[in-house]
């Protein structure tokens, strides 16, 4: 949705957008080096909210386990899990390693956290549950997804100094 939001202001204000998706950390690394670009829906937080001119709040997302054998609604129940995996550099990681957490599994991509919750190599996957359920329909996977209850909530904005879109 952020990205269509984007293209289309972009066109009515006669202006070219190229979109490139890359990993998390490359982007926060280049968009730090850039002023001509966009990111949308980046989670704005107390450490990144300085950083940036933000523009819009698109919508707020909930960070919440997933798992393929039971809902995980508490840290202590996640706590206890051999594995759980998150995207290196991102707001849930971000969130469980301030809560103390020593058993997870840091990934490049959500591609890739998705994969390891399927073959079983971690026991569970803390993410939005939206971006969670589309990269599992994507990948075609057969499980079911349990989702635990919403342990914390981010806003989801669009901001300038991002690597996602190239404004020309």
């Amino acid at each position: 949705m952020a990205v269509e939001i984007i293209e289309i202001a972009a066109n009515r204000a006669g202006r070219a957008v190229t979109v490139e998706f890359v990993p998390f950390q490359r982007a926060m690394f280049s968009l730090q080096q850039r002023s001509d670009t966009l990111m949308p829906a980046l989670f704005k937080n107390t450490e990144r909210s300085p950083q940036f001119q933000w523009i819009s709040q698109v919508y707020a997302e909930d960070l919440r386990f997933l798992s393929t054998d039971k809902s995980i609604n508490t840290l202590a129940e996640a706590r206890a899990l051999r594995q759980v995996v998150v995207e290196s550099g991102s707001s849930s990681a971000r969130f469980l390693v301030d809560q103390g957490f020593n058993n997870l599994v840091f990934v490049n991509s959500p591609d890739a956290s998705a994969q390891m919750l399927a073959s079983g190599r971690v026991q569970a996957w803390f993410l939005t549950e939206g971006l969670g359920e589309a990269i599992w329909r994507q990948f075609g996977y057969k499980e079911e997804l349990f989702h635990g209850d919403v342990l914390h909530s981010l806003l989801r904005c669009f901001w300038w100094l991002a690597l996602v879109f190239h404004l020309k």
